[in-house]
């Protein structure tokens, strides 16, 4: 009589542990994967992927290099293939022409199809047993298995119940993003003039940089993404807060505000 192979439990629907999960899957090895999320996010950003790490995908995958870039570009919708002018990045030679941008969700939703991902399953304890690990979840379920794989992010439960002495070393860097959807014609006339054919546009003033990028690009509509961030200023920069908790993470100051609107002034 064959034992059946238990499956290996990953823990975050992410890229990291959708990849893993397809990875396996290829090999015939089962695996389920478990994401605290109640469904998958409706809107995605932009993330630029690079050949040395997406090539390796397309295997996996069973897709040739323009089927993969059409499914996921940001301007797949209109014909597009995510495509990044070169000369609208401050740092080109991080880049080459194979580098383009991805809508994440759509990366994610490819990542996907076939694996067994079960929503609503929040990681609330772990513990080790004689037999393998136990995974307590937010349902009141409990799951023991041999191997298990966290792959839940920086803030992981997984990390925090068995090895919760662990530190990070986070990069000294102020940090923020946003988001808007703005109509077609106001992204013809006043985005596109400015970014030309690229989806990506980068802006450096002193030691601070601004970036924004298409997130995805529809016949109607068109999601923007921004970034912006520096080097801390000193000791007491009231907005470089590395160990501010999870929570206040959508919090922003209103000094953040008033740097702009200096940088506006000059």
């Amino acid at each position: 009589m064959m034992r059946t192979q238990q499956p290996v439990r990953i823990i975050g629907a992410g890229i990291g542990g959708l990849t893993l999960g397809r990875c396996l899957l290829q090999y015939g090895v089962p695996a389920v994967l478990y994401e605290k999320l109640s469904s998958p996010p409706n809107q995605g950003h932009g993330i630029t992927l690079h050949a040395s790490s997406y090539r390796p995908l397309l295997d996996v995958l069973g897709l040739d290099e323009w089927t993969f870039r059409c499914r996921i570009a940001v301007d797949g919708p209109i014909g597009g293939t995510g495509n990044i002018d070169l000369k609208s990045i401050i740092y080109p030679r991080k880049m080459d022409s194979t580098s383009f941008l991805a809508d994440h969700s759509k990366l994610k939703r490819l990542l996907r199809e076939g694996l067994d991902v079960q929503w609503n399953y929040g990681v609330t304890n772990v513990q080790e047993s004689s037999s393998g690990t136990e995974l307590y979840f937010q349902t009141g379920q409990k799951v023991e298995s041999p191997c298990i794989i966290g792959a839940d992010g920086p803030h992981s439960e997984i990390r925090k119940s068995l090895s919760p002495d662990a530190s990070f070393k986070i990069l000294p860097y102020v940090v923020f993003n946003g988001r808007r959807v703005v109509k077609r014609t106001v992204f013809d006339n006043v985005y596109a003039p400015t970014m030309g054919k690229s989806n990506v546009v980068e802006m450096k003033r002193g030691d601070l940089i601004l970036k924004v990028s298409v997130s995805e690009q529809r016949e109607s509509d068109v999601h923007i993404t921004w970034v912006y961030s520096r080097p801390p200023r000193g000791d007491a920069d009231p907005l470089h807060r590395p160990n501010r908790a999870v929570s206040g993470a959508r919090d922003i100051p209103t000094e953040f505000f008033e740097e702009i609107g200096a940088l506006q002034a000059l």
